[in-house]
């Protein structure tokens, strides 16, 4: 690309949202400095733009607000290249008082040449400078690129990414279980069952999820320790459902005497779900929630246990 059609090539990027800043110095004794708002968008060397300006009389703001249309062009061999604005579409013009006047919009001209900015370390590489005619005389224009603000872009990991990505040594997730029927087996012992449940995700070498979920459920006036561990399938990445079977590392405090008995970690299923935080503004983009199916042993007895459910979120 030459340099002619690079410089058209760049103010063609220019496009709205995106904007030029212009300062306009008059050539005639009547005419007062204004600042312009110069917005423009081509198809191929068609150009509409959009012309807002505003002058302050007595303390009071009056804008204006012109469509012009015109066109674009590069000489390859002189490798210049500007706008021309000189068809007028419509006009918005804030009424002014009885001793000014906008001028008549349809004897607007301008001519802007693309010229390499004077700050060889700027970020923007030309500048429109050039003149705009009016029934007036003339002014002097120069223009820079100004882009509208980006709105800062968020990189929200993947549901498991984020899953494993909460650490046991500093956060966790914690999941509230749901009220539930108290469950007794055959001789009135009471199943145990939490209502908290603290879960530590962790992706292993084989690409598998281990869970690490510990608890402290209360029964008839004790509290017991329950921790161990448990494994699902390597999901996919876009995975928001995984089902945790098998179960190790298992530790629970003896609880078979005392009136009460445990679930069969061996038995138990975990479902866990994961869910768009609906917290704006929240620390987590994921939620979790879940289920626990299990059956509860007693002395070499099996018993339904049923199943809990419950939801997570992170524990700072």
């Amino acid at each position: 690309m030459v340099e002619a059609q690079r410089r058209l090539s760049y103010v063609k990027t220019i496009k709205p949202p995106d904007r030029w800043l212009c300062k306009s110095t008059p050539r005639y004794a009547t005419g007062v400095p204004m600042d312009y708002v110069l917005s423009m968008n081509f198809n191929f060397t068609d150009v509409a733009a959009r012309i807002q300006s505003a002058a302050e009389l007595e303390g009071k703001i009056y804008q204006s607000n012109i469509i012009m249309y015109g066109t674009g062009s590069a000489n390859i061999l002189k490798g210049t290249a500007k706008v021309v604005l000189n068809r007028a579409g419509e006009a918005q013009l804030d009424p002014l008082p009885s001793y000014a006047e906008w001028g008549d919009v349809s004897k607007d001209a301008y001519e802007l040449s693309i010229v390499p900015s004077a700050n060889p370390k700027s970020d923007k590489p030309y500048n429109l400078v050039g003149t705009r005619t009016s029934e007036f005389g003339i002014e002097d224009i120069s223009c820079i690129a100004f882009p509208a603000p980006r709105p800062a872009v968020v990189s929200i990991p993947s549901p498991v990414d984020y899953l494993v990505s909460v650490k046991a040594n500093q956060d966790h997730w914690r999941c509230d279980v749901d009220p539930a029927p108290v469950v007794k087996d055959s001789d009135g012992r009471i199943l145990l069952r939490p209502d908290v449940y603290h879960i530590n995700f962790r992706r292993l070498k084989s690409g598998q999820i281990a869970a690490d979920i510990w608890s402290r459920p209360k029964a008839l006036g004790s509290s017991y320790l329950s921790k161990f561990s448990k494994v699902a399938e390597s999901p996919r990445e876009d995975t928001t459902r995984l089902t945790f079977k098998a179960a190790y590392n298992i530790e629970r405090d003896a609880a078979g005497p005392l009136g009460v008995f445990w679930s069969d970690p061996f038995s138990e299923v975990f479902q866990i779900n994961i869910k768009p935080n609906p917290r704006a503004n929240a620390k987590s983009p994921y939620v979790l929630t879940g289920a626990a199916q299990y059956e509860g042993q007693t002395w070499g007895k099996t018993h339904k246990g049923g199943e809990t459910t419950f939801s997570c979120s992170v524990d700072e």
